[in-house]
């Protein structure tokens, strides 16, 4: 075994479980033998340590959602100290845990000590991967994609999906992600271009047909911002005018006030209107469900037409 700065030869054996403990007697074999067919992210840890501990459950979930490309193990410096001594003298730095270390092809391509959050730990993971020409799993980058649109990070979510997509046209999660944070952009002529890249055998997939719907309405947002005070000005002075009430519905979710647009939906409903009145309120519903996605909005809404419906 040697080590020389930033190398270090190791090698491989099957995971078995979320991760492995690692000894001096099985090193050899799981982690420097062991990288020669998978990556090898490898944790040295002491008993009862509370950094440790939270470290290597982010761990856990952060390899698990990486489609088994990455192999998991830990080591305790104390219960393995002729080791450890031998790893300090080849230059690794032990002098303070946690110390998380990937290996790969038998050597060491990176390491980092202390704790890190998840999204840290994938980024680094992320890095690491890339300088050996492995891509991230597909399940990966959507999970970010769609954590960076909860987090208004649109630019950031286009890019993971864009990378998705690059390996695989036939995505349908990434088409509609990626629809989708273009429209939160504002960027409707590139989600019109998006969108005409699509597959036609994917169109009618449900989660494109939602962010279809959703750039349809969002097509509409200058128009319905114009006509916005005029159509409040006139559901107000006509309460029973369905037909005005609807289209204030529709402007209002055009215009980005969704909520206050199904709640006065639901207060249509609330009335107990006529038959048909009642069908075209649903089907106005429904379509502003399938605009917004699974969304806590669309939960929320979607638990007041029930209980609305039910009561």
């Amino acid at each position: 075994m040697s080590l020389s700065n930033d190398s270090f030869t190791l090698s491989q054996n099957s995971l078995g479980g979320d991760y492995l403990e690692i000894t001096e007697k099985n090193f050899m074999q799981e982690v420097l033998e062991g990288s020669l067919n998978s990556p090898f992210l490898l944790e040295f840890v002491t008993e009862n340590d509370p950094d440790s501990e939270t470290l290597f459950s982010t761990l856990k979930n952060v390899t698990a959602s990486m489609e088994g490309i990455i192999r998991l193990g830990r080591l305790n410096l104390l219960e393995n100290r002729t080791l450890c001594q031998q790893l300090v003298q080849s230059g690794l730095p032990l002098n303070a845990v946690p110390l998380t270390v990937l290996f790969t092809q038998g050597k060491i391509i990176d390491l980092f000590q202390g704790s890190k959050s998840p999204e840290a730990v994938h980024q680094f993971l992320e890095a690491a991967l890339k300088k050996i020409g492995i891509s991230v799993p597909a399940t990966h980058l959507l999970e970010k994609g769609q954590k960076a649109i909860k987090e208004n990070k649109f630019d950031e979510a286009c890019a993971c999906f864009g990378e998705i997509l690059e390996k695989n046209p036939e995505n349908a999660q990434a088409w509609a992600g990626l629809l989708r944070s273009l429209i939160a952009m504002d960027e409707i002529e590139a989600a019109k271009e998006a969108l005409a890249d699509i597959p036609e055998t994917m169109i009618e997939n449900a989660e494109i047909k939602g962010a279809v719907a959703a750039l349809e309405i969002a097509e509409k947002k200058g128009e319905a911002l114009s006509e916005l005070e005029t159509l409040e000005k006139a559901a107000a002075n006509s309460p029973e005018d369905t037909e005005t009430q609807f289209k204030l519905a529709n402007a209002l979710n055009a215009a980005g006030k969704s909520e206050e647009a199904a709640d006065l939906i639901l207060s249509i409903l609330s009335t107990k209107p006529d038959e048909e009145v009642a069908k075209e309120a649903k089907q106005t519903l429904f379509h502003f469900f399938e605009a917004w996605g699974e969304s806590d909005l669309t939960r929320r809404c979607r638990r007041k037409l029930s209980s609305l419906l039910f009561s």
